[in-house]
């Protein structure tokens, strides 16, 4: 059998395989937004970091292979080309699992945050409508510079969803744990799955902070009771606060000092 077209499919095999990989990671990071950091969260975070760095050396081997211009020699019509679409879609995949993870509303950060991370969403949202309605002769004539947008954007998430995800999965902070009353629980609207609960301390100072549904449900049957806010300083001083009621239940105080073991 030619050996060039035995090597396609094998280079297709290892991108399959990242991808597959980045799409575990990114459930798990889905699913644990709101707890504490854990060994999975801790892997899964390692995963997406890593997949586009291997995917990306990967690529640049086969190009030195197939290029006339690297260590293989000459090519030949016949043989594979590196293809770099593989390597942006596991950019892009691994960027946002780790964007959603980063999202400053689940570990209640500062209003900066939040408003960086909407600027990167809605400025990528709105770069794929423009790119997605140019004309064929528009982009033609402006390839260069739409691609560099284009690559410059997706590796502008990656590495800022890596950024605040990294603050929170690589703390080695100690945990904080202070007591707090319960002012009230609310919903950002009456079918929305965002849960808020405003919490007072003892000078009377309130503050509003998103939690899980368990801790507002606890929180919504508790006004005036006792709740707890767990904070770390965060591995790039960012730091991050969440809500926690007694137990080992989801939410409670015991599962969060378990997480961080």
């Amino acid at each position: 059998m030619d050996s060039a077209k035995v090597k396609q499919p094998i280079s297709i095999s290892v991108y399959f395989v990242l991808i597959i990989l980045i799409l575990m990671s990114g459930v798990i990071l889905f699913l644990d937004v709101f707890q504490t950091v854990n060994v999975a969260v801790r892997i899964s975070f390692w995963v997406c970091l890593i997949a586009p760095l291997v995917a990306s050396g990967f690529y640049a081997l086969l190009l030195m292979k197939y290029s006339s211009l690297g260590l293989g020699g000459e090519t030949t019509d016949t043989e594979p080309k590196p293809q770099f679409l593989w390597v942006v879609i596991i950019f892009i995949l691994s960027s946002v699992a780790m964007m959603w993870y980063a999202y400053p509303g689940w570990q209640n950060l500062g209003d900066q945050w939040n408003i960086h991370w909407h600027v990167m969403v809605i400025g990528g949202i709105g770069m794929l409508v423009a790119i997605s309605f140019i004309r064929d002769k528009w982009f033609n004539r402006f390839r260069k510079l739409l691609n560099a947008v284009c690559y410059g954007m997706i590796i502008a998430f990656f590495f800022f969803g890596a950024f605040l995800s990294a603050n929170s999965v690589l703390d080695t902070s100690d945990l904080v744990i202070t007591q707090q009353t319960v002012v009230r629980a609310e919903r950002a609207s009456a079918d929305s799955n965002r849960f808020f609960v405003t919490i007072a301390d003892d000078a009377g100072n309130q503050t509003r902070l998103m939690t899980t549904s368990t801790v507002f449900r606890h929180s919504r049957d508790n006004i005036g009771g006792v709740i707890y806010i767990v904070s770390q300083a965060g591995a790039f001083n960012i730091t991050t606060y969440r809500l926690a009621i007694i137990g080992d239940g989801p939410g409670g105080i015991e599962r969060v000092r378990e997480n961080r073991r």
